[in-house]
């Protein structure tokens, strides 16, 4: 194992979990940049999808938990229901609440 020290700068975290901190904190252009990095999407519609999640959380913060039952359902393996949750959630439908499911379903793995 070396002793040299590494300068090198820390990576980003990029995940859900920041995707929603940042959402929380109104640090909105970098949630958006986290959102692009998950789906490998472009900007315009990690925009969209953010703009609709932050419409939810304004209207109540509770949307966090709902967000957070996602993993508990992918968990579970109750696929539909998570699909509805993201639908109503991050306001998506057809393709884009697919690419989010399969986004986190991916997530989920890796953790």
């Amino acid at each position: 194992m070396s002793k040299v020290l590494s300068f090198k700068k820390p990576e980003k975290e990029v995940n859900f979990k920041e995707f929603g901190r940042n959402v929380a904190e109104g640090n909105l252009e970098e949630a958006v940049k986290v959102l692009r990095d998950i789906l490998k999407c472009d900007l315009e519609q990690a925009e969209k999808i953010t703009a609709n999640f932050k419409s939810k959380f304004d209207e109540s913060p509770y949307v966090i938990m709902q967000t957070m039952q996602i993993r508990t359902l992918l968990e579970a393996g109750r696929n539909n229901d998570a699909l509805a949750t993201i639908q109503e959630v991050f306001g998506v439908s057809g393709a884009e609440s697919m690419q989010l499911l399969h986004a986190m379903n991916e997530a989920l793995q890796k953790s």
